[in-house]
């Protein structure tokens, strides 16, 4: 183990190396105190135990319905429900750090107003109102500062006590201090809807519509910040800490509060036609579209990547405060006020047509088929970060170097790596040049909606009286999902990455992006027995394969050819699972009254030996897939915030000799390579699971 600065070796005491006090941090000893005490000694790198607790859920319900028959053709109905909850999440240390606090208060108020005109006609119309809050917070926050107590400058924890609380230090191997993001979340919800479906001779018509407006303030950073040693600089992870070597550290200084308001409108027909006694056609058309989401302060970006150019509305708020920002104190990165108040356009060609048939074949056989379109609009919390940008907010990230415990800047200085790398002064001094920014734009003013195709086909067969089989095909293919992409990369070279990349001035440029896609095909096989003789029961198997270039919303591709990001992306779901079974079942017993056992029992005992039965459900499912994703950053081709799936250079499945350990296979530094760039994959997403 090494001093960095110097080359030497520490001294030794013993076996171990020992670091001279006067080599290690202030900031590093002070956090030092933070942690608790060893309390196992049976295996030195696991001298901490922690066992937690149960996190109690304190949740009261209410719902209320009033009903009022106004007169034989008017129906009135009216209800109240409200949601209240909290929860204690245990902290892992014994000072508090890493507990939580939830709580969570919604309700809603709606109903229905359904006139019938006649036999054949009848309106139905809905309104209805739903107010949602939750906080979620540390349980240090509103308590001591500890990063002003241990000297960590320009964080949150200065000017909103909600964030006060340990700094998050993060080492490979070790168990370190850190809290969950405080944050909270309001939503006013707002909706009508109508419907009218008439009865003409053998069509059974319905049309409607339906308007919401839906307000959103959240408040969502990444918290203070935190601090990485994960490079290794002295030769090991942990006595980096001690000499405040961070690998990458990032600190929100300033945040902002996001605020939304869009509006939803859908208009739709439907008809059954009823063709013959066994023949009915169901078809329907659904148009809807949703405004792009705007805030009160016109303040979301936009992102010209050919250009190099922040996009923003020449009618936000700030505007004087923006222009002088990048005039005096970002001069290096590009501005362009545009005719907008908004990033993206609309979606206006979303035209969602549906059809299916149902024919009978026989007196007990029953063939289906259908397929329809469905759209989905972004979920604005999930776009809750692209008004995320300086001075609105001010949240630096830096990289070290991965050999040299220093920073490359993106003019080529060097400056040491530390705990505040920006030096004193106000929060500006973070952000100021040629510190790195990060900022969360749209790339494109054409934001599609999600859209997703299903179609399916089915045959069902009653094989007696009490019993129904059934066997299904169904297909979906979904595309223009929601997901991030960090466009800032760049071919790996030796050397600091932040000065190299094609946009020096952004450690990060995650942009919202709509391209991600799923397809899934699913065989289902059914068997039903109605309930006859005191059983019932429903066993579903399905057989499918889902496929996708991210599983989750907001995620990013985890590719494995930089150069084919959504290519090389696909391969099978987080989520799918090959086989499944479904068994649901209910058995009277046949004891007591009316049952084949006791049937003439006395009524003392009819009480103890009737009404018993068996219910239950058991699923059965094949495992998930596991897909190791490795950091690119690390691999120098971005700052921060890319990963991929590496190839994989080994079998995947371990001998029994070796314990099967997954754990064991993923730690083999030869188990896994980055994929060069330029070169293409050849594996992509092939991963074996570990046998059971």
């Amino acid at each position: 183990m090494r001093d960095p600065l110097t080359g030497q070796e520490f001294p030794k005491v013993g076996a171990n190396w020992q670091i001279p006090l006067d080599r290690m941090s202030p900031i590093s000893r002070k956090i030092l105190e933070l942690w608790p005490s060893p309390n196992n000694n049976d295996v030195l790198a696991r001298n901490y135990r922690f066992e937690p607790g149960s996190v109690p859920v304190d949740r009261d319900n209410v719902s209320v319905r009033g009903d009022w028959n106004a007169s034989s053709s008017d129906n009135v109905y009216v209800r109240y429900v409200l949601n209240d909850e909290s929860a204690t999440t245990p902290p892992i240390f014994t000072n508090g750090a890493g507990g939580r606090l939830f709580n969570l208060k919604a309700w809603t108020l709606g109903g229905h107003y359904n006139r019938v005109f006649s036999p054949r006609a009848v309106n139905d119309f809905g309104f209805g109102y739903m107010h949602y809050n939750n906080t979620n917070l540390s349980i240090l926050s509103n308590g001591t500062n500890f990063h002003e107590q241990v000297g960590i400058l320009n964080v949150l924890a200065y000017t909103d006590p909600i964030f006060t609380g340990t700094p998050s230090i993060s080492i490979p191997g070790y168990l370190g201090p850190g809290e969950a993001t405080p944050n909270y979340r309001t939503t006013d919800n707002y909706e009508f809807t109508d419907n009218f479906s008439f009865q003409r001779s053998s069509h059974a018509l319905k049309f409607g519509g339906d308007f919401r407006v839906v307000d959103t303030n959240m408040f969502y950073t990444g918290g203070n910040g935190g601090h990485t040693f994960g490079n290794r600089y002295s030769g090991d992870n942990f006595a980096d800490f001690l000499l405040a070597l961070p690998s990458t550290l990032n600190k929100t200084a300033r945040a902002t509060l996001w605020d939304s308001r869009l509006k939803y409108y859908a208009v739709y027909f439907h008809d059954d036609w009823k063709v013959t006694p066994k023949l009915t056609i169901n078809f329907g058309l659904r148009y809807e579209y949703e405004t792009p989401l705007q805030t009160s302060r016109n303040d979301t970006l936009g992102w010209d990547q050919t250009a190099g150019t922040m996009l923003v509305s020449d009618q936000i708020a700030n505007r004087s405060l923006i222009e002088s920002f990048y005039r005096d104190i970002r001069p290096d990165i590009k501005i362009r006020f545009v005719p907008n108040k908004v990033a993206y356009d609309g979606d206006t060609n979303n035209f969602a047509p549906r059809l299916g048939l149902a024919y009978q074949i026989d007196s007990k056989t029953v063939l289906r088929v259908g397929g329809g379109f469905f759209y989905n609009a972004p979920q604005a919390p999930s776009l809750a970060s692209t008004n995320d940008f300086a001075p609105n907010t001010l949240r630096p990230i830096w990289t070290g170097d991965p050999t040299r415990p220093v920073i490359r800047l993106p003019n080529g200085t060097e400056i040491p790596t530390g705990y505040n790398p920006e030096g004193s002064g106000n929060p500006e001094v973070t952000v100021a040049y040629p510190t790195p920014l990060t900022i969360f734009p749209f790339t494109q003013r054409d934001f599609p909606y999600g859209l997703n195709f299903q179609w399916m086909m089915s045959l069902q067969h009653q094989l007696s009286q009490t019993l129904v089989v059934e066997a299904q095909y169904l297909g979906s293919r979904t595309e223009h999902l929601l997901g991030f992409h960090n466009t800032n990369y760049v071919a790996p070279a030796p050397g600091g990455v932040q000065s190299r990349l094609p946009f020096p001035s952004f450690a990060r440029i995650q942009a919202e992006h709509m391209g991600l896609d799923a397809y899934y095909h699913g065989l289902g096989l059914m068997l039903e027995k109605r309930l006859s003789q005191g059983l019932t029961f429903l066993g579903s198997y399905t057989w499918s394969k889902a496929i996708d270039t991210g599983s989750t919303l907001n995620a990013g591709a985890q590719y494995t050819d930089v150069n084919n990001f959504w290519g090389s992306a696909r391969g099978l779901s987080d989520f799918d699972a090959r086989h499944r079974l479904v068994l649901s079942y209910a058995y009277e017993l046949p004891f007591g009254k009316g049952k084949r056992f006791g049937n003439d029992a006395s009524a003392g005992l009819n009480y103890l030996i009737g009404g018993w039965g068996v219910r239950g459900v058991s699923q059965f499912q094949s495992g998930f897939y596991f897909a190791p994703s490795m950091n690119l950053a690390r691999a120098n081709y971005c700052a921060t915030a890319c990963s991929a799936r590496p190839d994989r250079t080994a079998d995947g499945n371990l001998p029994k000799s070796n314990g099967r350990s997954l754990a064991i296979g993923i730690l083999q530094r030869s188990f896994f390579r980055p994929q060069p760039l330029r070169a293409l994959a050849t594996e992509a997403a092939i991963f074996s699971k570990v046998p059971a």
